[in-house]
């Protein structure tokens, strides 16, 4: 898929609409999904950034080509924190951080530490 090309100020415009989908630990070369697209990730994929607001069904594939999937309501600015579970091979809801930790995850990813993986 190429890759959108933006002015500066619709990136902005979009970063502050937009929700966020932070992945931690997804292998590389599993697939992940959201709505009717999906990719196979990288060493380097940590999330998707600029995802409107709504109801969105994101997908992870887990353990023997199998697929989990879940729809989450994203408002914007909000962070969704999802981390892969190698024993379960599986994502879930849950993130397993505690919440003050997840409180660090979603203040890094507002201030674009996490932007050169999503």
């Amino acid at each position: 898929m190429d890759a959108i090309k933006l002015t500066p100020e619709e990136a902005v415009a979009r970063l502050r609409r937009g929700g966020f989908v932070l992945c931690m630990d997804l292998p590389e070369t599993r697939e992940f999904g959201c709505d009717i697209m999906m990719w196979q990730v990288g060493a380097k994929f940590q999330g998707l950034k600029m995802i409107p607001p709504g109801i969105h069904l994101l997908v992870f594939e887990a353990g023997h080509h199998s697929r989990v999937a879940e729809f989450v309501c994203i408002t914007p600015g909000e962070v969704v924190v999802r981390r892969w579970d190698p024993v379960q091979e599986d994502i879930a809801p849950s993130s397993g951080f505690p919440e003050d930790q997840l409180e660090r995850l979603a203040m890094g990813v507002r201030n674009n530490d996490f932007d050169g993986s999503m």
